[in-house]
């Protein structure tokens, strides 16, 4: 009977050996076809995979450097070009000024001229008849030829012309429109009040002469006080000091302003323009863009673009003018050195790369052959016991061909106990379910201690104490709401339930000396927020403040929205703290990034450990306390809907 189970068993094995074996041809061709997959995925070899992460790491080197090196270059480029054309335009601005100070000059020499001041006082305030408007004219028009004849700057205006007090035409240099009326123009009523200042008025062409029609002009009109008595020294020429006489307008050139800059200065690269009041060119490099208005488009990075170019821009006004001398620089000269960085970099990654694909064909070749050795070992291990011979000259690999040794010569001995340890194994399956279930047997169950909560609650209303019988049933919910509640996280109002529970439960110690305030609105009741984030804090001020003395407290929880943020505020009235205790809680909020520590505020530094883990650098805890005065804790997080977790 014996050696015919004996035989039967060695048929069962024959038989078990013989499905295992065709298992194993089965999952060697699954592996073969995916293996064939995997080749025809186009995956990358060793050798082409180092020359990428070479290739990348070179590239993705030299360009932020190059990068960072060629903005710095350009930045510094640009600032000194700004602080060289800032010094040219203030130069050039003094040019200007001073040649404008000329035109000024020759305006005042006519205005207080002697005289054209007695003949303008003789036609105003002079006896009945004793000088006509015919006369007048005659009088001036000698007058200023022979002003010209001496004053070279008076001989290069295009034209002076002499208004009267009633604005008719009383003189000129050149012929002008006799019919003319200075209260003709449109700023007129800007000279009436000038209180006797030279004002200078846009550029542009007065048809009222044929010198100034066809002139670019820039005119400058004053009007013309008395400064003298007249010649006959009657008494209503002697009493005309200070009276207004006429005005005078006078008609400069625009070429005047026309060679502060040189045509070669600097043509290629930068761009001079002298701006009146309205932005119309005065005086540029081209000649027949005067008169024009200045456009240009606002570019990128403070660049202007004009014409097509890019340009960095610099001006200056110049004072009492209302005219703005503008430079312009190529963007392309201000980044040229940055440029030629920039080309160098490119040609030494190109070198670079050269170089790292060489080192990288050489180290694929030392590493990819004796890893080929492993791959085609593994291959034959699939239908028998193999060892490999080859030997490496990096200690790596040899250390792996030798561990590849020793894991076969385990596998095949492993191999040789599979078939006995398949009959064990039923047996210990057996025996793990009943350990499992032992094991379950002996866990705590939580309904236990909430089935004794509630024994002890009937127990205590059996006997009439309901003051013991309400304290466990309020113990027994606070519980049920910290341990139902899976996950870090939880609503704003299961929080705040929560802390009423604990309120209720020191209220039956405390009595009438705590009070809690909870304001809150409906519309933040879903908030999310982490589990016993208040109840610590609630905690704390009992502790310190009624378990310590015999007072009365308040505790006010507060929340409020802030934007994409939930402000949380737990003030209480209690004792306070000294500024020392207040530092050292501080101090814990500021080292909340370290590892946990051993502190004598346990619950506190809880609340800020988690608060960091769960939000880092997005949330924030201030704490403000006076000694005898209370307590304050702000807390800020992101806020999130209940429903979001």
């Amino acid at each position: 009977m014996e050696k015919e189970k004996a035989m039967e068993k060695e048929k069962v094995m024959e038989k078990e050996k013989a499905v295992e074996k065709e298992r194993k041809i089965e999952k060697e061709r699954k592996i073969e076809k995916e293996t064939a997959k995997e080749k025809g995925t186009g995956k990358l070899s060793l050798k082409v995979y180092l020359l990428l992460i070479f290739i990348a790491a070179i590239v993705t080197t030299i360009c932020l450097s190059g990068l960072g090196i060629y903005s710095r270059i350009v930045k510094n480029a640009r600032e000194r070009v700004q602080e060289g054309d800032a010094w040219l335009v203030s130069q050039l601005c003094k040019t200007t000024d001073y040649l404008s100070g000329q035109a000024e000059n020759i305006s005042a020499t006519l205005a207080f001229d002697g005289d054209i001041q007695s003949i303008l006082i003789a036609y105003e305030y002079g006896r009945e008849g004793a000088m006509d408007l015919d006369q007048v004219r005659i009088r001036v028009n000698n007058s200023l030829f022979y002003n010209s004849r001496l004053n070279r700057a008076l001989y290069d205006c295009v034209n002076v012309v002499l208004f009267s007090n009633e604005g008719e035409v009383i003189g000129s240099k050149e012929p002008f429109d006799q019919n003319v009326k200075i209260s003709d123009y449109e700023w007129f009523s800007q000279v009436e009040h000038s209180y006797g200042r030279s004002l200078w008025l846009p550029m542009g062409y007065d048809a009222n002469s044929a010198s100034t029609a066809r002139v670019m002009t820039i005119p400058i009109v004053r009007k013309i006080f008395s400064t003298q008595s007249g010649r006959d020294n009657t008494l209503n020429e002697i009493m005309t000091v200070g009276k207004a006489l006429g005005y005078l307008v006078v008609y400069i050139d625009a070429e005047m302003f026309s060679d502060i800059v040189a045509d070669d200065v600097d043509v290629y690269t930068k761009r001079f323009f002298l701006l009146d009041e309205n932005d119309r060119i005065i005086s540029c490099q081209r000649k027949e863009q005067v008169g024009e208005a200045f456009f240009f488009q606002k570019g990128q990075e403070g660049y202007i673009s004009m014409d097509g170019t890019e340009y960095a821009m610099t001006e200056k006004r110049i004072q009492d003018r209302g005219w703005n001398y503008v430079c312009l620089t190529k963007r392309s000269e201000i980044t040229r050195e940055g440029g030629i960085v920039f080309s160098v970099c490119l040609i030494l990654s190109l070198i670079l790369i050269l170089v790292f694909t060489m080192i990288g064909l050489m180290l694929s070749h030392n590493i990819g052959v004796p890893v080929k050795v492993l791959v085609d070992h593994f291959k034959q291990a699939r239908h028998s016991n193999v060892i490999i011979r080859e030997s490496s000259r990096i200690t790596e690999f040899s250390n792996l061909y030798q561990s590849f040794n020793q894991t076969m010569e385990k596998i095949h001995d492993l191999a040789n106990q599979v078939y006995e340890n398949k009959l064990v194994h039923q047996e210990l399956v057996l025996s793990m379910k009943e350990s499992q279930i032992q094991a379950l047997q002996m866990q705590i169950n939580p309904h236990f201690l909430y089935n004794t909560l509630d024994c002890i609650n009937w127990k205590a209303q059996m006997d009439g104490n309901r003051e013991v019988a309400e304290m466990v049933r309020i113990l027994g919910k606070f519980f049920r709401s910290n341990t139902e509640n899976k996950g870090e996280f939880t609503s704003l109002k299961a929080e705040l339930d929560n802390i009423e529970q604990y309120i209720a439960l020191s209220k039956l110690r405390f009595g009438s000396r705590l009070c809690c305030v909870v304001d809150v609105e409906e519309e933040l009741y879903s908030c999310q927020v982490m589990k016993l984030l208040l109840q610590p804090l609630v905690e704390n001020s009992i502790k310190h403040g009624l378990e310590v003395e015999n007072i009365c407290e308040t505790i006010r929880i507060w929340c409020s929205r802030e934007e994409e943020d939930l402000v949380i505020v737990v003030k209480d009235t209690g004792r306070g703290m000294a500024e020392e205790e207040l530092s050292y809680l501080r101090q814990l909020w500021d080292a909340r990034d370290t590892e946990y520590k051993e502190t004598k505020s346990i619950g506190l530094y809880n609340v800020m450990r988690r608060l960091y883990l769960c939000y880092r650098e997005d949330c924030s805890l201030e704490i403000f306390s006076r000694l005898g005065e209370g307590t304050e804790i702000i807390i800020t997080f992101p806020l999130k809907k209940t429903e979001e977790i």
